[in-house]
């Protein structure tokens, strides 16, 4: 097994290691994943890499090809590749990377621990649908380079991997430091562009190539002494310190900043909540059927309609479900009188774009996977010969529910697999749930 959790290597074999429950969030279907592509470049020359076999391992789901000896830079830093022979391999990357842009071939959705660099100089770029699959599954903080300009995609892709570079051996650096700071020997053009990149827009591929290739000349690093070295650490200790200080009161302030206040407007939107679901009327879904009541009921939690839980619901059903609508919202109310963007991505679109690491404050909820089946009961018989005596009936839903938290510097998704047993009445006012009997795997 390699560095990179979800690559395996075998004999003559290369190996796409994805998780079974990754593989179903992912909707991928095993014609689809046989005829998926990765990319193999060497200098001017491009080739398909072809997907041969894909079976199932375990938990696992092992998507392989012909072997490649190469390595991601990732794997190659840990195994402790040093910082010039790094930039050499990211020179060879961009390199690449504009052959493919020039040939209309350059992919808009790069993952760095996707592109691995053998030593003699070939690039193999794995397929990526299923490399966002594996690897956010084993590394949701990897960099996932997504843009609808797909230029933009592999240059914000060269920056990362150049920051990675840099900083590797400087785990203490924030994020958000200069680069000239975190590395000061590095070739100042270079640098300035990394930087540049970060306030000003990115810079383009073909920008990115030039700069790498002309430092590449330069040796990437330039001999700093000791009087300069000493400079240089004094302020990235100043910057470290001056920006972990805005860091702490920009946290202290969404999480306990204006407590009262907060307070005030959480029970203030608890409470309108509440005073909602009891005076509105909400939607009126006397006419549905039984499982398209269960369909309305599944599409009200994936969106945080409190509204459409209720009417989907008599009594308790549902509770634990309405009081987690209602604490979600709240959240977002607050945000919203803040005056900020309230963070939220629905988990269909956050997978679709390949489960991006998420950012400060952003959220991710909602749920896939869903699928319905009714239970053989005396009353689903009658249901389905289409007498007056089915009056009850009994589903099992199984989906995928998404959720996420932040804690500190971490912003971490939860993904739960569940199986609901919902019993459904129907009354007067149509089909309702009367009872949902949870399982979380």
């Amino acid at each position: 097994m390699s560095a990179a959790s979800f690559i395996q290597r075998g004999d003559g074999s290369l190996s796409l290691r994805i998780p079974g429950t990754a593989w179903r969030a992912s909707g991928q279907r095993a014609a689809a994943a046989m005829a998926e592509k990765g990319t193999r470049i060497r200098g001017e020359e491009v080739q398909d890499w072809l997907i041969e076999d894909m079976r199932e391992d375990g938990a696992w789901v092992l998507v392989s090809g012909p072997a490649f000896n190469g390595q991601s830079l990732v794997e190659a830093l840990d195994a402790g590749l040093g910082k010039r022979e790094a930039l050499k391999r990211l020179a060879i990357v961009a390199k690449a990377l504009r052959v493919l842009s020039r040939k209309g071939i350059l992919p808009g959705r790069l993952f760095e621990e996707g592109i691995l660099s053998a030593a003699d100089g070939e690039l193999l770029i794995l397929p990526t649908a299923l490399t966002a699959s594996a690897c956010a599954a084993h590394n949701p903080d990897a960099f996932l380079g997504f843009d609808s300009d797909p230029e933009l995609a592999a240059a914000g892709l060269i920056r990362a991997m150049l920051r990675r570079i840099c900083s590797h051996d400087k785990a203490e650096a924030p994020k958000d430091l200069a680069l000239a700071l975190i590395e000061p020997s590095l070739d100042a053009a270079l640098a300035e562009l990394a930087d540049k990149s970060g306030k000003a827009g990115p810079a383009s591929l073909g920008q990115w190539c030039d700069a790498l290739e002309a430092s590449q000349t330069r040796g990437f690093f330039r001999t700093v002494d000791e009087a300069e070295a000493k400079a240089a650490a004094l302020k990235l200790q100043a910057a470290i310190l001056a920006l972990n200080k805005k860091e702490a009161r920009t946290r202290f302030m969404k999480r306990r900043g204006g407590l009262l206040t907060g307070l005030a407007l959480a029970l203030g939107a608890a409470l309108a909540i509440g005073l909602l679901s009891r005076s509105s009327p909400g939607p009126d879904y006397s006419g549905l059927d039984a499982p398209e009541l269960i369909l309305a009921y599944y599409g009200a939690l994936d969106s945080l309609d409190m509204m459409g839980l209720e009417a989907c619901v008599t009594g308790s059903a549902g509770k634990d479900d309405r009081n987690f609508v209602g604490n979600l919202t709240v959240i977002r109310k607050m945000r919203q009188a803040y005056g900020d963007a309230d963070g939220f991505k629905n988990a269909k679109d956050w997978l679709e774009k390949g489960s991006p690491a998420l950012l400060e404050g952003e959220l991710v909820h909602g749920i896939s996977g869903l699928s319905i089946r009714e239970l053989a009961t005396a009353s689903a018989s009658s249901a389905s010969a289409g007498t007056d005596n089915a009056s009850e009936r009994h589903f099992e839903a199984r989906y995928i529910i998404w959720s996420s938290f932040s804690a500190e510097e971490s912003y971490r998704v939860i993904k739960n697999d569940r199986i609901d047993t919902l019993s459904l009445k129907k009354g007067k006012q149509g089909w309702k749930i009367v009872r949902i009997e949870r399982i979380s795997q």
